[in-house]
């Protein structure tokens, strides 16, 4: 053989060898190295590449985004009573919080013994005609449900409970007869040692007269009876700034052996009415309706600041929780981030440090006089914290900027409502009868739910996942939350891939069915 063929054969055979050695390493790898792409977790490299994107997107799957919607929102700032104008302001704003995936709004109802639904014992509030008790030809409430769940919003019907007017002149006489009129002897008292004045601000009925409690409880009732909100929440369920003297029904009761039998001093003595009415609220509408849920909006401090709601309004939400009496609380946090001890982070710590079980705090954020940008940073701070969601006020103060802004942010993907574990209810079936199809660059999901169990499906949540990778509690896997009517879902823009499409149901109080995936060939199989 001629030298130069020879020196060739040994550098095809060098270069065979290297590169089965380089094929047996690989091999190996993969056999005892690599993960297997079947386990509830992202690849390795997905988890390395969004480490420092979950704060900004955060790390669950469920957390409360809700809005508050006052009267004043959808009625005095539109500068009109036009049922039109109004009806389309709520749509449309409830249309751009489901486009930045909120999920729960929270719809002023009553302000001072005046109403915005169809009321059995208070007048239609003067802001929706410009005259107090004047029908306004439609119902707020029952418009504002009706839209909000077809946007997939849960409704929580707020209620201003305590405020008995707002106004230098008395309430017009009105049928129903306003409750103010009918019953001054109701007010609590101010420090002149008298009924408190009418003022441009409210003046408020005492909480510890038991006729109050009594009438608001009839109150409540009424709209539970007549009206399928998913929630209640309270504001104003405190005694009134500046309520420092005894009112002759209180005074009595506190020096009652039956009013007090446990002798607490007065301010102590105050604290415990308004929780006896928290109860009794829990109790009554708990009983109605024992998936409905209830909330309040109380003071940002609990106890930590010189005003606070535990020592200047005795509002002590903390024993609410720890009684088990309110399903959820959102802190009004409305301070500056700044990072001392009258700051944000102060409030929010000492909200946390409060948490009872399992019960909800959510951050009440003050959107109409924090900076944006600063609003931005307190949801990635109450995330961080642990708490449940956020309230953002009020819909008035959100610019389409900055709707855009949580959609593309921190709003990113759609969240589930928390699960409010204690209600006792079951989880709903999972659907079934499943079905996809590929259609010119769409993909097309159905499916059934049988009819006996559709009451108990508020939600469905569909899922899209990269090959069989999947996880509940990852907020990037949900694609949309959609309301418990819908049988069929489309995607636009979607070849046939390696994408999963999983589906799952959700109940009102947000218990979740096992998540079942699509196959092209109408297979339900359940998740891993």
């Amino acid at each position: 053989m001629p030298k130069i063929r020879k020196h060739n054969l040994y550098i095809l055979l060098t270069i065979f060898i290297i590169i089965m050695i380089v094929l047996t390493v690989s091999l190996i790898n993969k056999l005892f190295v690599e993960k297997p792409q079947n386990v509830a977790t992202l690849p390795e490299q997905k988890v390395i590449e969004e480490q420092g994107q979950e704060q900004h997107f955060g790390k669950s799957a469920r957390e409360l985004r809700a809005l508050w919607m006052s009267r004043f929102d959808y009625t005095r700032n539109l500068d009109t009573y036009s049922p039109h104008k109004i009806k389309a302001y709520i749509s449309t704003t409830f249309q751009k919080m489901a486009e930045a995936n909120f999920n729960t709004v929270f719809f002023q109802i009553r302000g001072s013994g005046d109403a915005y639904y169809k009321s059995k014992y208070e007048p239609w509030g003067e802001l929706l005609t410009g005259k107090l008790g004047k029908n306004p030809g439609w119902d707020p409430l029952r418009f504002a449900i009706k839209e909000a769940h077809h946007f997939g919003l849960d409704l929580h019907a707020w209620v201003n409970v305590f405020p008995a007017w707002r106004g230098n002149v008395q309430p017009d006489s009105t049928q129903p007869v306003h409750p103010l009129l009918e019953n001054p002897s109701w007010l609590a008292y101010g420090s002149s040692g008298k009924p408190m004045q009418l003022n441009s601000h409210y003046v408020a009925f005492s909480p510890g007269n038991p006729e109050v409690q009594n009438y608001l409880l009839e109150v409540l009732e009424d709209i539970v009876k007549n009206y399928d909100v998913d929630g209640i929440h309270f504001d104003y369920i405190r005694y009134p700034n500046g309520a420092c003297s005894k009112d002759p029904v209180s005074l009595a009761r506190f020096k009652s052996d039956t009013s007090n039998p446990l002798e607490l001093d007065w301010e102590d003595w105050q604290r415990e009415q308004v929780t006896a009415f928290v109860s009794r609220a829990y109790n009554l509408l708990t009983k109605k309706d024992p998936i409905l849920i209830m909330s309040a909006a109380v003071i940002g401090s609990y106890n930590k600041r010189r005003w606070s709601g535990y020592n200047k309004v005795y509002q002590d939400a903390k024993r609410w929780l720890e009684l088990g009496k309110i399903d959820m609380i959102v802190p009004m946090l409305y301070f500056n981030r700044n990072g001392n001890s009258n700051g944000y982070q102060a409030a929010l710590e000492e909200w946390t440090n409060s948490r009872q079980g399992e019960r909800k705090i959510v951050a009440g954020l003050g959107v109409f006089t924090i900076n944006w940008q600063d609003i931005l940073r307190q949801i990635d701070d109450y995330r961080e914290a642990g708490l449940d969601g956020c309230c953002l006020f009020a819909a008035s103060s959100l610019t389409d900027t900055n709707f855009q802004s949580l959609q593309q942010t921190k709003f990113r993907f759609p969240a589930k409502k928390p699960y409010f574990s204690w209600k006792n209810t079951n989880a709903p079936p999972e659907p079934d009868s499943l079905n996809m199809k590929f259609d010119t660059n769409r993909v097309v999901l159905s499916w059934t739910i049988p009819d006996k169990d559709s009451i108990s499906v508020d939600n469905f949540v569909i899922y899209k996942i990269k090959g069989n990778v999947w996880h509940p509690d990852n907020p990037r896997s949900i694609v949309d939350i959609i309301p418990g009517d819908a049988r069929r879902y489309i995607l636009d823009k979607c070849k046939e891939s390696d994408d999963s499409f999983y589906i799952s149901a959700l109940n009102p109080v947000g218990a979740e069915s096992q998540a079942v995936m699509f196959t092209p060939r109408s297979s339900s199989l359940p998740a891993k």
